[in-house]
């Protein structure tokens, strides 16, 4: 299609359409979108281009991350297996043993947690970008907020290809954040104590992390997703109420419509906004569109992968009356992972992830060859869209 007649017909479809049509678009012209890849490029220039045709100014940032969110722990469990194996003979190489065991345990805490280490500085980095706009409102400004979704998509490990790898992967998930903090309590114990080799329970601490390196390394040897629900529909929605309020924009809130790159692979993109940026949106709300495209509304109220952050109060409130107003029930969902909101409410800042969970519970989809377009559900969209809308209308009533 040419592009004056898809800029015509965008004009004419209502949002929920719109942000389909813009999800189409890079599910099926683009593909999958990896973290720092051509792909995630061409979602970053399609979506910079998207709200420059609504006349607004977009600012771009280039950074570099890592492009793998994997590698980074499944070499902090592999340390930690290379310091059992080399403390056997005992003597000196204890120490040097003990030395490689807590750097393993204090970077895989430090990569769980979000905080940039020396092991991912060194790590094979690319090249990405975010993109935002600012729509002023009508009349004097007293608010901010930011409505945020990242372009990319993840692999499709096999541990999220069904519930059985899910629930295996939980298990030596757990064995083996206790094994990273077991092999250096062990390795002091035998320096201090001087005992020899307990063979047993280092084999046991072998097998469980050579089994979750393998599980985790794994992931990186596997396609992109096509990355429908995760996360085109949101940039598509973001799109949608860029063109929305540019053209009504709100009284007293100025809004930022901002396009990330790197989520997937350790919220890059959101930091590096955030470095760039920290005085100008300290006082923002932030609004993160997540797997919107089927099912119920919900509210993320806690994520994180072992350490844990919450949504403000405020803007839960905010959510679920917004929800109400439209005849929903915003769901909590506590999430066991991290998305962007992490980086945000731990940095002290005020964000909400709101997402739509098909039948009350986690999509089946998510990260997987099959989250393709026709996942998507036009009328959840309408649904979303709604809910946003109330949602900013509430935020600016309250100015």
């Amino acid at each position: 299609m040419p592009a004056t007649t898809r800029n015509q017909m965008m004009t004419n479809l209502n949002p929920a359409a719109e942000a389909l049509e813009h999800a189409r678009y890079l599910v099926e012209e683009i593909g999958p979108r990896g973290s720092a890849t051509p792909q995630e490029q061409a979602a970053h220039a399609y979506f910079s281009q998207q709200l420059e045709k609504l006349a607004l100014q977009v600012t771009s940032q280039d950074f570099s991350s890592p492009k793998s969110a994997w590698l980074p722990v499944g070499l902090c469990v592999l340390l930690s297996l290379f310091s059992l194996l080399i403390s056997l003979p005992g003597g000196a190489l204890l120490y040097v043993a003990l030395a490689l065991a807590c750097a393993a345990l204090y970077w895989a805490l430090r990569e769980v947690n979000l905080d940039d280490t020396l092991l991912n500085r060194l790590l094979s980095s690319g090249k990405s970008q975010n993109a935002w706009a600012i729509i002023p409102p009508a009349g004097e400004k007293h608010n901010t907020v930011i409505l945020l979704a990242h372009l990319d998509s993840h692999r499709t490990p096999l541990i999220m290809q069904s519930q059985f790898f899910s629930k295996i992967f939980a298990i030596f998930s757990l064995l083996g954040y206790v094994s990273l903090a077991a092999v250096p309590l062990y390795l002091a114990a035998r320096l201090i104590v001087g005992f020899a080799n307990n063979l047993p329970l280092l084999l046991a601490l072998a097998v469980v992390m050579a089994i979750l390196s393998a599980l985790i390394l794994q992931a990186d040897f596997t396609p992109y997703s096509p990355g429908a629900n995760d996360n085109a529909a949101s940039v598509g929605m973001a799109l949608a109420c860029a063109r929305q309020f540019a053209s009504q924009p709100l009284a007293h809130t100025e809004l930022w419509i901002l396009g990330s790159g790197c989520e997937e692979v350790g919220c890059y993109g959101i930091r590096r906004f955030l470095d760039r940026n920290r005085s100008a949106v300290r006082q923002a709300r932030f609004i993160d569109l997540e797997l919107i495209g089927r099912g119920e509304p919900s509210i993320v109220v806690r994520e994180g992968l072992l350490f844990k952050q919450g949504c403000p109060p405020d803007l839960r409130l905010i959510a679920e009356r917004a929800a109400e107003r439209i005849g929903r029930k915003a769901q909590p969902q506590e999430s066991p992972v991290y998305g962007e909101s992490y980086i945000l409410n731990k940095q002290g800042f005020a964000s909400i992830t709101l997402n739509a969970i098909p039948q009350g519970k986690p999509d089946a989809y998510w990260h997987t060859p099959r989250d393709t377009m026709d996942k998507l559900d036009p009328a959840t969209l309408e649904m979303i869209f709604a809910w946003i809308k109330e949602i900013f209308v509430e935020i600016d009533r309250r100015a």
